[in-house]
C-alpha cells in the first residue's frame, strides 16, 4: 500500500513539470491537498502495520504453547 502512494506521488511531480504556470499554480494547490492526505494515508497505514505486528507478537506470547506458566507447571 505504501509503495502505491509512493507511486502517485512521483506520477503526480511528473505531471506538474508538463504545464505551463497557471495550470501549475492550480495543480500544485491541488497537489499539496492530495500530497497532504496521501502523507496521512502513508502514515496511518504505517501504524497499522505496526499494531499488526504488534498484535501478532502478542497472540504468539499468549499462545498455549509459549505461556510462562506452562513452562512453570511442566517443570515442577
Amino acid at each position: 500500500m505504501i509503495d502505491k502512494i509512493t507511486d502517485l506521488r512521483e506520477r503526480g511531480n511528473e505531471q506538474l513539470s508538463n504545464l505551463n504556470d497557471r495550470e501549475r499554480v492550480v495543480k500544485m494547490v491541488l497537489y499539496a491537498r492530495e500530497s497532504a492526505l496521501l502523507e496521512a494515508l502513508e502514515f496511518v497505514c504505517r501504524k497499522l502495520e505496526n499494531l499488526t505486528k504488534a498484535k501478532w507478537r502478542t497472540l504468539r506470547d499468549l499462545a498455549p504453547e509459549n505461556r510462562r506458566e506452562n513452562i512453570d507447571d511442566s517443570s515442577a
